[in-house]
């Protein structure tokens, strides 16, 4: 099986990495810089699409161990929306585009859904959303 080779478009846009012992770990959230945005409460933008393009390998992950195991020239493109709670965890992650080639794309939607949920943000004052786009080939 080749390599997927991802390609990340983002408005806002994911990482993570395996321990030795086969597991994955999240990297830890850098804290939000006031500089950042306009809006001092709120999380800012270029924090999120930083965080996403960092966890994107989780994305990768699922799409390769569940997207290609099940259809081998799967390939396809998933936006999502994130509602981002005051403390930093992901209150809702919703897929409002996402097109696949074949059969597979329900199987990898549904492993990123749950890695998504499972993102944790740095904390702001406000709640916060914010989409980004991510593609893959095979």
């Amino acid at each position: 099986m080749t390599k997927p080779k991802p390609a990340v478009q983002a408005s806002e846009t994911a990482s993570l990495r395996r321990t030795s012992a086969g597991s994955i770990e999240k990297p830890a959230a850098p804290a939000a810089s006031s500089a950042e945005s306009t809006d001092a409460t709120k999380l800012a933008s270029s924090t999120v699409a930083n965080l996403v393009k960092q966890w994107q390998s989780q994305l990768d992950l699922c799409y390769t161990e569940f997207g290609l195991r099940v259809n081998p020239a799967l390939a396809g493109s998933i936006a999502v929306r994130l509602a981002i709670r005051p403390t930093g965890d992901v209150a809702a992650a919703t897929f409002t585009r996402h097109k696949w080639s074949g059969a597979g794309g329900t199987e990898a939607e549904s492993c990123m859904r749950a890695r998504v949920m499972a993102w944790m943000f740095p904390p702001a004052s406000t709640p916060s959303a914010h989409e980004f786009t991510v593609a893959f080939a095979p």
